[in-house]
């Protein structure tokens, strides 16, 4: 069944029927004018390429035709049709070719004269969820009234023996019988993704990646946000969104991302914060993604130069748009991915990488949005002023990091003369030195990481994210394959089976980030909060008292390979090995790294157990960070017999 729905949210109740007179009026509008040529040509262009890329975005692709077939199949169709898109595709263009209004047509026929319409209106009630639970709990009493002696032991009873089955693991009979990979059907050296890196006349780098692409090319190209003063971070978010979504000097945005669609594979921005390996710095870029066709690739390259170069920074109607969208997605991703904001806010706590990502991507970063909405409004000088001195301070040569990729042929005929020659030459050698920033702040040296405490940051929310942070750095350790081996069982393993199978929680993490050193334990969407910390802190007593057997550490290791060198299509290999250019992450490093993984015995458990005894039970070496409600924030706060301490409660929608 296919069909098209479209709406907004944070709208008022009352201006529900103001959105259906919006999205009908649009529909008809165009159904009465048609479409420019343009926007049909980019449309076109858009399937055309996504259907050549055939992009399966990390997921292996034979899966994938598998899942697209059986679309068809289980309704008795040709399961192959899918996979046989060039004569459909040719159809589509000949009809558009020949008939003017085909697409007025279908929105006729397919939108406005469908009666099959419906019309959602979700209204939030912070009356609801308790009132739910006050009926279920009335139902659920006069229930148990009806019931006799033996009936509500029977109940007990049959609760305790599924509590026993949750805990209880599968005999060694049972998980036999699951296929499995052995650790010598694993190969003993990483997939190479071949690259070379050619430095740049005025202080920037090359990567050229020689690649079987299918004819698609692919550009990254990075401004390192070394010269960034710590007041501008915030806004580099959405400064490198503004790239695509604030128009050029030739295209305002609406036109700027037509001409995207109509000439490439599409253009995305974002940006990158990591810690350097074997140190304590920070490494960052504001990043354009671009791809296309090989014959498309004058139009790629041209339009990231003038985007590059003529981003129209002086808009304020247009960048208030993109806060206020940007406030929303943030306010969105606080409720349904919380454990993102959690380890944000540990890692800032922690390591100076972690505080520029959350200066980026956390609560700071969502603080500083809303601060800016009213800066748009009555101090625009002072915001266009700030946005400038980013563009002068990223977009040079000095600070280019540019990724190109394609197989061999394509790259030294067209891709790289095309990309030297229009591109890299187009920008200026360096910065000017004379920047003039609005907003004032600390210098780099004088940042200091968030204060290290515990934190219950409180959402409108009937579940929680519990995280819990331990830098191995600050007690000497160096995290080895074998500690990454050890965090992918734990996560598989003690806290699956505690944490979610018997805690009661959607998910559960626990990560080693090999480049900072710190150990994470997060839970999903999870229905305790004390409960689960408890859980982590026993952590190092279950790798000290339960021996790994051999199945279950082949298990581990493979499922760490996986991790550590997974699936990769042509586009995530070359941004792999674009962040690990720029994270200074070596093949050979690598290689020892997989070597070690491969290595890891049933000793190292044991031994890991007890650094992380060293850091999650001493808050000098960790901190917890949970995303809750206000409920479970005052409920940990009052829990007599807690091991971890206060949480300081901030009210993160408190002007909602």
């Amino acid at each position: 069944m296919s069909f098209f729905s479209v709406g907004l949210k944070d709208i008022r109740a009352e201006d529900a029927a103001k959105v259906s007179e919006v999205v009908m009026g649009t529909l008809k509008r165009h159904a009465e004018n048609g479409f420019e040529k343009d926007e049909i040509d980019a449309a076109v262009n858009t399937i055309e390429f996504e259907l050549r890329e055939n992009n399966s975005h990390g997921y292996p692709r034979g899966l994938i035709w598998m899942l697209r077939c059986l679309r068809d199949w289980i309704y008795g169709q040709d399961p192959i049709k899918p996979m046989q898109y060039e004569a459909p595709l040719e159809r589509v263009k000949a009809k558009v070719a020949s008939d003017p209004k085909l697409f007025q047509s279908a929105l006729k026929r397919l939108f406005l004269d469908n009666p099959h319409r419906a019309t959602v209106l979700n209204i939030p009630d912070p009356t609801y969820g308790d009132e739910t639970e006050r009926k279920e709990a009335a139902v659920l009493e006069a229930h148990r009234a009806t019931l006799s002696k033996d009936a509500l032991e029977g109940y007990v009873k049959a609760t305790a023996d599924l509590k026993a089955r949750q805990a209880a693991h599968d005999s060694p009979e049972a998980l036999a019988t699951i296929p499995c990979l052995k650790v010598e059907d694993l190969d003993k050296e990483n997939r190479h993704i071949p690259c070379t890196v050619e430095p740049l006349a005025n202080g920037g780098s090359l990567l050229v990646h020689d690649l079987f692409t299918n004819g698609v090319v692919y550009l990254d190209v990075g401004f390192s946000l070394a010269g960034v003063p710590p007041a501008l971070l915030p806004l580099v978010p959405l400064f490198t969104t503004g790239f695509v979504e604030m128009g050029t000097a030739t295209s305002d945005f609406v036109q700027l991302q037509r001409r995207i669609g109509m000439h490439t594979g599409g253009i995305k921005s974002s940006v990158y914060t990591s810690n350097k390996l074997g140190t304590s710095e920070w490494v960052g870029a504001s990043v354009l993604r671009g791809k296309c066709l090989a014959r498309q690739v004058g139009k790629l390259v041209g339009l990231l130069a003038e985007i590059a170069l003529t981003v129209r920074l002086d808009n304020p109607e247009r960048l208030k748009q993109l806060a206020l969208k940007e406030k929303a997605e943030l306010e969105s991703t606080f409720l349904k991915r919380g454990d993102r904001f959690a380890r944000a806010r540990m890692d800032a706590q922690l390591c100076i990488s972690g505080w520029v990502s959350e200066q980026t991507k956390g609560l700071s970063y969502y603080n500083f949005v809303k601060q800016l909405l009213p800066r748009i409004e009555k101090d625009w000088p002072s915001v266009l002023a700030d946005l400038k001195a980013l563009h002068e301070i990223l977009v040079h040569q000095k600070a280019l990091r540019v990724s190109a990729t394609t197989d061999g042929t394509a790259l030294r005929s067209t891709v790289l003369p095309e990309l030297k020659q229009n591109f890299i030459a187009a920008l200026p050698a360096g910065p000017s030195g004379a920047t003039e920033v609005a907003s004032q702040g600390p210098s780099w040296a004088e940042v200091k990481l968030l204060p290290k405490k515990n934190e219950a940051l409180v959402v409108p929310t009937r579940v929680n994210y519990v995280g819990k942070t331990g830098s191995l750095a600050s007690v000497g350790y160096t995290p080895t394959g074998a500690t990454i081996v050890v965090a992918r069982f734990l996560e598989n393993g003690f806290l699956w089976d505690n944490v979610r199978v018997s805690g009661g929680a959607y998910g559960v993490w626990s990560s080693l980030n090999t480049l900072t050193g710190l150990l994470t334990c997060l839970s999903y969407r999870d229905p305790n909060f004390t409960k689960t910390l408890d859980q982590y802190d026993e952590i190092p007593n279950h790798l000290a008292t339960h021996p790994i057997d051999s199945s279950a550490l082949t298990k581990a290791i493979v499922g760490a390979i996986g991790d550590y060198d997974p699936y990769e299509l042509p586009d995530a290999k070359a941004y792999s090995s674009f962040t690990r250019f720029l994270t200074g992450v070596t093949e050979q490093f690598r290689a020892t790294r997989r070597a070690q993984i491969l290595g890891t015995t049933a000793q190292d458990f044991p031994k890991f157990g007890e650094v992380v005894r060293s850091i999650l039970h001493d808050s000098k070496h960790s901190t917890c960070v949970a995303v809750c409600s206000d409920a479970a924030a005052v409920e940990a706060n009052s829990c007599p017999d807690s091991k971890h301490g206060t949480f300081e409660v901030q009210k993160v929608f408190e002007d909602k």
